[in-house]
């Protein structure tokens, strides 16, 4: 459950989620959650995803 705070401003979570490495866990978003410090911003292009959770894995899905 995500409360006001966290539709408006960035939460660890939520930036986190943007550096996971796949949509597979349903927690990482790397296509998503670019904003820096208002989530203002991916609400309004449709790339917020809320999450509570922290990816297992960070980094590029084909990492060389």
């Amino acid at each position: 459950m995500t409360t006001i705070i966290e539709r408006i401003f960035i939460t660890p979570a939520f930036h986190y989620s943007h550096h996971g490495v796949s949509m597979a866990d349903n927690v990482s978003a790397p296509n998503g959650n670019f904003s820096n410090t208002f989530s203002l911003w991916d609400q309004m292009f449709g790339t917020a995803k809320f999450t509570s959770a922290h990816p297992e894995k960070f980094g590029l899905l084909e990492d060389p």
